[in-house]
């Protein structure tokens, strides 16, 4: 992985496939799953209820949605309960959060609303070598747990340079406020970046390009890698006229001889940008990044 793909989810009950078809998380880092959970009480049997139970599925499964619990009941073994219960799993919290946040849900949200009293929460998971004794130990190394740094990524104390300026380029943290910008770049050069070093990775970018909707789930989730520490993924833009025309990408690495996996891409009309963009990225990483052991794919 490097740091563009992800888990795609079909259909109720089924597994995600690790088939990948757009710019998301890669499968290594999308090991940590969002849920939406839900409690429900006092809910009301009338036609409005029977409509969001049967439209609900088809909100999710565009956001990588599938249902864990829906409304079983439960072998209640302590404490008090609040009647039905549901757990979708979302390939991400990101996801989890985008499917919560969509017009399709939220339509049917004041139907259930106005005939049930609920709860409802999105929390993230954990990743599958996950282990409450590690995070003991961080807890009695450092005496609080904020001092290492998610995820392990970068060293404890290390704060992440959130720009590089150059006479060619500038670089500033991608997040869903290039949308427009960030789409339109790469559909526009969609062959191009097919033909680049490192690329396509997987799937993507898909030949068919994809909707505003879908690139702006990827942009909050490289936001949320950003701010958590778990990725860090650059805009690349023009100095001049401040247009998006390229995208780097560094995360980590899947090669256990590598700290980090860097990666970028540049318009098909900035082709000349490709290479000094690669070189200046390895020489950014040599002088202001922590890492010694890079993958740059195959430059």
């Amino acid at each position: 992985m490097v740091d563009v793909f992800g888990r795609s989810v079909v259909n109720h009950g089924k597994m995600p496939d690790t088939t990948n078809t757009d710019r998301t998380l890669p499968i290594a880092d999308s090991s940590r799953p969002g849920y939406a959970i839900g409690f429900l009480t006092e809910t009301a049997a009338n036609e409005d209820l029977r409509e969001c139970t049967a439209r609900l599925e088809s909100t999710m499964s565009s956001f990588g949605g599938y249902w864990l619990v829906s409304g079983s009941p439960p072998e209640v073994c302590e404490g008090p309960w609040m009647d039905k219960m549901v757990i979708i799993a979302f390939p991400d919290l990101a996801s989890a959060r985008a499917w919560y946040e969509s017009k399709a849900y939220q339509d049917l949200a004041r139907l259930h609303t106005k005939n049930s009293t609920s709860w409802i929460a999105l929390v993230e998971g954990v990743a599958p070598d996950h282990a409450v004794s590690r995070t003991i130990k961080t807890l009695r190394a450092t005496g609080d747990g904020t001092k290492e740094a998610p995820h392990g990524f970068l060293p404890a104390g290390f704060e992440p340079p959130t720009s590089l300026v150059t006479e060619h380029f500038r670089l500033e943290p991608l997040g869903p406020q290039h949308n427009e910008a960030d789409l339109g770049a790469w559909m526009s050069s969609i062959d191009h970046i097919r033909a680049t070093p490192g690329y396509p990775d997987g799937n993507w970018p898909p030949p068919g390009g994809m909707t505003l909707e879908r690139n702006m789930r990827d942009l909050r989730r490289y936001a949320d890698d950003f701010a958590s520490g778990k990725g860090f993924t650059f805009t690349v833009l023009d100095p001049v006229t401040t247009d998006v025309i390229g995208c780097v990408y560094l995360y980590p690495a899947q090669a256990p001889n590598h700290d980090v996996t860097a990666q970028s891409w540049v318009r098909e009309d900035r082709a000349d940008l490709d290479g000094f963009l690669a070189e200046t990225i390895a020489r950014w990483i040599e002088t202001d990044w922590p890492w010694e052991r890079v993958d740059y794919l195959d430059r």
